[in-house]
Parts: structure tokens; sequence; C-alpha cells
């Protein structure tokens, strides 16, 4: 894989923020808590190198990633923190395949974050890019999906180590569905 172009510095996680927030437009929660947390990774000498889209080779594995549900809940019972790093794992253990990158399913909102947190958590490079260019209330509403790349396998986990893998659906909304 090509070497990214850069890495996301603790400046650039406050402008993410505030742009995070107004492509929200009002929806997908607030992405402070999570700007939190992506700082507290690169405390910690962890890297979210950025890789254009343009430099994946063609037949690189990207994950999409983030949470669902009323994003207040957040708010309210803040996450544990590796959720997501254990859904993707979920993921490449289903495949068995390693991934190459993550990318935002959403830039607006708090799951503007969790790509950047993730890719952190594992090593691996976030994609410039998204798949709405806002918040959305719905899977089968990402670019991707409209175009015909399926969502599932899918795998959800939550603060207790609870692991779901989606394996199969009829189509991005029914995994939606199975998943809320």
């Amino acid at each position: 894989m090509a070497n990214a172009l850069r890495e996301v510095t603790d400046a650039d996680l406050d402008a993410i923020e505030i742009g995070a927030a107004i492509l929200g437009t009002g929806g997908g929660g607030n992405p402070y808590i999570g700007k939190l947390r992506c700082r507290e990774e690169l405390k910690k000498g962890r890297r979210i190198p950025v890789i254009p889209l343009a430099e994946l080779p063609d037949d690189a594995l990207v994950v999409s990633l983030g949470g669902i549900g009323a994003p207040v809940v957040g708010v309210e019972k803040i996450e544990e923190g590796e959720e997501c790093l254990r859904a993707l794992r979920a993921i490449e253990k289903e495949l068995g395949v390693k991934v190459d990158a993550l990318i935002s399913a959403e830039i607006g909102g708090a799951n503007s974050m969790e790509p950047m947190l993730t890719a952190a958590q594992a090593g691996l490079p976030v994609v410039d890019g998204d798949g709405m260019g806002r918040a959305f209330p719905e899977m089968q509403m990402c670019t991707w999906s409209i175009y015909g790349h399926r969502e599932a396998p899918g795998a959800m986990a939550d603060e207790k180590g609870n692991i779901v893998v989606i394996r199969n659906t009829p189509d991005d909304v029914w995994l939606e569905r199975i998943a809320r």
C-alpha cells in the first residue's frame, strides 16, 4: 500500500470536530467526546495516518465503521473505547483477511471520529473521504451501498465484550433493521 501523505494532528482534531458538527446539520451527535478519545490515542504515541482514496490499490479491503442509534446515549454512557476495534477484528476473522484501511460512513456528527480512533488502535490508515458527506440516519444511504457495495458482513460490539457478526442479509436495509 502507498504511504500516507499525512497524519492527523492534535490541531487537525479541532478542525475536524468543527467541520463534523457543521456537516452533521443538527444530526449525528456531537463529535466532541470522539475528539477527546482520538486525542488520548495521540498522547499514547499512536498515529492516525490519512491515505487518499486514489492511493489505495483497487483490491484494498476498506471497512466503514461507527455507532448506530440515538447519539445522546453516548453522552449519558460513554463508550468503553475498543468496541469498534473488536468489531473490526471480528470482520477480519469472518473474512479470513486483514483490513487495509478504514473509512468513515458519515463525516457529520459523532461518527466522524470513530474511524480515526480505531485506525490509531489498529495501526491502520484512514481514508480521506466518507460515504455520505454529512450525518444520515441509516446505513443503506451510504454512497457505496447505493452503488451496490454491500455492508454485509457486518459486526457489532458493545462495552461488555459482546460481539455479533451478521454474515448476510438480502440488502443493506435488512442489515440496518437487524443491527437496530
